[in-house]
């Protein structure tokens, strides 16, 4: 695959994680409603099933380690990433907040949780998010200093080296899910979700070597040790799932391996036939962040979207707010994300490009 093809399909995985996740968060949302009416929540109980928030938030994750190698790849500085990493995350990301003050307000933001919110570090600072989802972010600013770190030592491109750190995290997250650790779950799974940032990292290193050669070979060879290491704890849940024959055992046991699969089976598939989904893509921050702010404004602010439950159903509703909130984020990254996207690549050396708005 060439750079371009790569691009393409990364963008269409931005797309389907972005989907996978409002789908959650929209039919979640409405789900009492279709069950007062009794209209069919098939949708909802799909998503709930498998997990496809989850899913979505861990293809996520491998996509910001392949970018973040890419990215270091390409020859950029230290302070140049930095200078593109804050233009590209926080100028949407304060909207999202004033967003979020404004319409999530309660009595419990105060200025120390308020700050905490706007610099993007809520849980570490012991805050809680103004939105669900802001850990997410946080656990990439986690990421971004690990990958930092990697690569002003030399070793981000050591298969091995991330191999290792792997293990370390994993034998980490252990001790916090059965022994002492932080009680927040955000906090409590970062370890893990920084190994899927990792598997992003490797497969790039993998897919950036030239075929038909033995080192690709090798590499092939870690990258899939490093996959197998980091689902250790899913293949955990799916025997305790066998035993138990709980539903939380099982949304653990495969909701990651499908997020690493369909990586994956996009990378190997086809480009030409995702490029219409690849556009999706390009404003999928958007989509991921402002999601929840349109469905509490539809629900319960303004339009009282619920009543609209009763006539077109469950997925009917959720259509609604997707066709919103691709609209809400068209506007968004033309007149926010891409302003700035453009600022941090003057402010950065000519030198240093990201050859497509994909790898953003």
């Amino acid at each position: 695959m060439t750079p371009t093809t790569r691009n393409i399909q990364i963008d269409a995985l931005r797309a389907i994680a972005a989907i996978l996740v409002l789908i959650t968060h929209a039919s979640g949302s409405f789900l009492t409603e279709a069950q007062r009416y009794k209209k069919s929540t098939w949708l909802y109980d799909i998503s709930h099933a498998i997990d496809f928030g989850r899913i979505g938030v861990i293809v996520f994750f491998i996509i910001s380690g392949y970018v973040i190698s890419n990215t270091f790849h390409s020859g950029i500085t230290v302070k140049n990433f930095v200078i593109r990493r804050v233009l590209r995350l926080y100028p949407l990301y304060w909207l999202s907040v004033i967003g979020a003050y404004f319409i999530f307000f309660d009595a419990n933001v105060d200025t120390k949780r308020l700050i905490a919110n706007v610099l993007m570090i809520p849980i570490i600072t012991g805050q809680e998010p103004l939105m669900g989802l802001y850990w997410t972010l946080e656990a990439e600013l986690f990421f971004y200093a690990i990958a930092i770190a990697l690569f002003a030592a030399g070793l981000l491109r050591k298969q091995v080296v991330l191999l290792t750190l792997a293990g370390i995290f994993l034998a980490i997250f252990s001790i916090f899910m059965f022994s002492v650790g932080p009680s927040n779950l955000s906090l409590k799974s970062l370890p893990l979700n920084l190994c899927f940032m990792l598997i992003g990292v490797s497969a790039h290193i993998f897919f950036s070597t030239p075929k038909n050669t033995n080192e690709r070979f090798l590499r092939k060879i870690l990258l899939t040790l490093l996959i197998s290491l980091t689902l250790t704890p899913s293949a955990y849940s799916l025997f305790l799932f066998f035993s138990t024959n709980s539903p939380d055992n099982l949304r653990w046991g495969i909701s990651y391996p499908i997020a690493v699969a369909a990586f994956f089976t996009m990378m190997y598939a086809p480009a030409k036939p995702f490029q219409p989904l690849a556009r999706l893509g390009i404003i999928s921050y958007s989509v991921y962040l402002l999601h929840p702010l349109v469905i509490e404004v539809l629900k319960n602010q303004t339009l009282n979207l619920e009543h609209a439950v009763g006539f077109i159903g469950l997925s009917g509703v959720v259509l609604v707010v997707a066709a919103i909130v691709i609209c809400l984020s068209a506007l968004t990254y033309k007149f926010l994300e891409s302003p700035f996207i453009s600022l941090a690549k003057r402010m950065s050396s000519p030198k240093i490009g990201i050859h497509s708005k994909a790898q953003w």
